[in-house]
């Protein structure tokens, strides 16, 4: 048995073209003030040895706890696995022990490469008087494998004296003069390009003179301009100057043209939505009059006051648009007539759903920059200006709050373009204004000059004032709203004799019901209805203006306005 075991692993050294069971060491430490240690060690191990890592930590004279050594990480071959810290005597053993089902990546073949990530709370840097001594373990009596070659580097904090910096390797206690190593400012490197064998503790010893922890380090000084109170304040007021003129309805000055015709391809209820800006409760309505006024469908009252819509015309009619066709399959599901009552509800809230998505596709492109939009530039420009004037650039949270501030608010802005978080957070002026006095409170404890806490202040107080005004301010036109703006005009205005005489309601009274729906989207139904009534009376024709219409379109106008009133009332929403 004995003569088979020894030629299974001479067989599998062969194999793996290395000798077995030998592993390396490379190791980087940095000393922090608090003399904390963070550790970066990679282990290479040949693949003839076993398939885990046993790290020993023991330190002269201090007893080690499990609390005081943190994992931050642990890989094998570039593969994440777990690591396990347990006490062992007065020291602790790391045990990287990949699963059984745990197949490590070829990167590296013939050999396994751990590297571990830890801290050392404390308990590593010793005491010696005024001097603190680091005993590092290169290897510990436990090691089952010889060390075949290592590399150390040990980073001190930036004031210690580096001509006070004393290195050295002990094996089993003992000074020796094997090894290379070598100082160079406050970073110490080690090399040792011999073999210990199993059992044999080697260190590397590291004495300094302990320093006091230095003071915060203020950032470098930026440029004057940062810091200078009047020229944020100019830049706000111009930011919010530009808002006003350029990017609401503000100073405009395009004057609107009458349109005696909606748009070619926007159905009445597509009107509604990019004219209000938002779904309400006449947007469904608007949508069966304007099928009703095309011919897609009739509607007639029943006596128990319930309306019924019955659809006409073919499946693809050239006059409906794509909006109106989907409203139009969707109401007649399951039938040719669709009642709009409370036993209907579900049917018709089913609807209603698949025609607001209709709209909300089709108006995505042309709706206005929403004027709340504007309000996040504002806070980019106020919250790092107050920080600046409030902490100045000496104190300890300005870098954070230079930082943090900014990062809040873009974070904010991302969440909003994902529709995480709803607009009207930004028009919430009351968080605002509590948002904006803790920052205050702060800049005023933070100690910086009188002045520039008021100017950041001021930027603040700008900031909640832009989020009351801001949001109330009439998005700018684009072109298709000009052109809405202008039909709403003819729709409404009162002085029929300045109009093109071909659209004279007294000469074409089918218009009042075949534009009624597009009245009622932009909510001139009233002055709409008038304009008939007006113009009929001078054309002395019967006071009931109704019956004077064409034949195909008797009581038209009245049954779309009433359906429309009682609808936007009964459908739940």
């Amino acid at each position: 048995m004995a003569l088979v075991a020894a030629s299974a692993m001479s067989q599998d050294a062969s194999q793996s073209g290395t000798e077995p069971a030998t592993r390396t060491l490379d190791t980087k430490i940095w000393v922090n003030h608090d003399y904390s240690i963070d550790v970066s060690e990679a282990t290479a191990i040949d693949v003839a040895a076993a398939g885990e890592l046993q790290r020993d930590l023991s330190f002269p004279g201090r007893k080690l706890e499990p609390r005081d050594v943190y994992m931050i990480g642990a890989d094998v071959n570039g593969g994440t696995v777990n690591a396990e810290v347990a006490p062992l005597g007065d020291g602790m053993r790391i045990r990287v022990r990949p699963s059984p089902r745990y197949t490590p990546p070829t990167r590296h073949p013939g050999m396994r490469l751990f590297e571990i990530n830890y801290r050392v709370l404390y308990k590593a840097v010793g005491d010696d008087n005024d001097s603190g001594k680091l005993e590092w373990p290169l290897t510990s009596a436990g090691d089952r494998l010889p060390l075949r070659g290592a590399s150390l580097r040990v980073t001190l904090p930036e004031e210690t004296p580096s001509d006070q910096i004393h290195a050295q390797f002990q094996l089993d206690g003992m000074p020796v003069a094997e090894g290379e190593h070598q100082v160079s400012g406050t970073r110490v490197s080690f090399r040792w390009d011999g073999v210990v064998a199993p059992g044999q503790v080697l260190r590397a010893v590291v004495t300094f003179p302990r320093v006091e922890a230095a003071p915060f380090a203020a950032p470098p000084k930026g440029p004057a301009w940062m810091f200078n109170a009047t020229l944020w304040l100019v830049v706000f007021a111009l930011y919010y100057l530009v808002a006003k003129v350029f990017l609401t309805g503000g100073g405009d000055g395009k004057p609107v043209i009458v349109e005696y015709e909606p748009p070619a391809g926007w159905s009445a209820g597509a009107v509604r939505l990019l004219w209000h800006g938002s779904w309400d409760g006449r947007c469904l309505a608007t949508g069966v009059l304007g099928i009703a006024a095309k011919g897609g469908l009739t509607l007639g009252k029943q006596d128990d006051g319930v309306w019924v819509a019955t659809r006409t015309g073919d499946e693809h009619m050239p006059t409906l648009t794509a909006d109106e066709r989907r409203l139009r399959s969707a109401l007649f599901t399951f039938g040719h007539t669709a009642a709009f009552s409370g036993t209907n509800a579900d049917s018709i809230g089913l609807a209603e759903l698949a025609y607001q998505r209709a709209l909300e596709e089709r108006c995505a492109r042309e709706r206005p920059l929403d004027p709340a939009l504007l309000l996040i530039p504002g806070w980019l420009i106020a919250l790092p200006a107050a920080t600046l004037l409030f902490l100045g650039v000496d104190s300890r949270f300005a870098m954070i709050g230079q930082i943090f501030a900014p990062g809040v608010v873009g974070a904010l802005a991302l969440a909003m373009l994902m529709e995480r978080v709803p607009l009207g957070i930004l028009r919430a002026t009351r968080a605002q204004a509590f948002f904006v006095a803790a920052i205050c409170a702060a800049g005023l404890l933070g100690g910086g000059d009188r002045t520039d806490w008021l100017a950041g202040t001021a930027l603040l107080a700008g900031q909640v004032a832009a989020g009351w005004w801001l949001p109330r301010q009439r998005p700018r036109d684009t072109p298709l709203l000009r052109k809405l703006r202008g039909f709403r005009w003819y729709l409404g205005t009162a002085e029929q004799q300045e109009m093109d005489a071909r659209y004279k309601p007294s000469l074409h009274p089918e218009l009042q019901a075949s534009l009624l729906p597009y009245a009622m989207a932009l909510d001139v139904e009233v002055s709409w209805n008038a304009h008939f009534a007006q113009a009929l009376a001078e054309a002395a024709m019967p006071a009931d203006f109704v019956t004077s219409l064409n034949p195909d379109h008797d009581q038209a106008a009245l049954d779309l306005l009433d359906f429309a009133q009682s609808l936007a009332r009964q459908v739940p929403r």
